[in-house]
């Protein structure tokens, strides 16, 4: 089969292998979070190696279902908030804004005070629990009625990963990996 130039099915096996053995790494290098009872699909979120944030998406951000990525930052909670809402609008240089309002909640049984920025069609609450910023991304779902836990295991989200890799290729026409 003729790629055009971009990688072979086999070459992107080995980019998507590396990842997902990258992603196991640095797992536990700081807390992750999903919300408690998800029982719809989960995934990778944005997962930054070294330093930056950990995120874990549940569900799907372009389809009629809820959606929400809970992600980790090593520090203040509201400077990633800034940057999805940022990426959401596509203005990068866009001015810090305050919060539209506070809410609070529950981390691992734990209330915890979060400041909420919205607009039509995403929610985005930032807050600081364990020395670290915890940012809620939420669409088709209230981010007042969150409860947030502490992910254990990280198998499932890089096996939601795959399944939407995979999802993906058979629908291009490739082999799976």
């Amino acid at each position: 089969m003729d790629t055009g130039g971009q990688l072979t099915p086999s070459e992107m096996d080995a980019v998507v292998a590396d990842a997902q053995n990258r992603v196991r790494a640095s797992f536990g290098s700081m807390p992750v979070f999903g919300p408690v009872d998800w029982n719809g699909p989960v995934m990778i979120g944005e997962w930054n190696w070294a330093g930056g944030a950990h995120g874990l998406a549940h569900g799907n951000p372009d389809g009629d279902e809820p959606y929400v990525q809970v992600q980790t930052h090593p520090h203040d909670a509201r400077q990633g908030v800034n940057h999805l809402r940022a990426n959401a609008s596509g203005d990068l240089g866009r001015p810090d804004a305050p919060p539209d309002r506070l809410t609070e909640i529950t981390v691992d049984a734990t209330p915890v005070l979060f400041e909420v920025w919205e607009d039509e069609l995403t929610s985005w609450a930032g807050g600081n629990y364990l020395e670290h910023g915890i940012v809620v991304e939420s669409r088709r779902t209230s981010i007042d009625d969150l409860s947030l836990r502490t992910v254990d295991d990280i198998e499932p989200y890089l096996d939601g990963q795959l399944e939407l890799i995979r999802r993906a290729r058979r629908e291009a026409g490739w082999h799976q990996i």
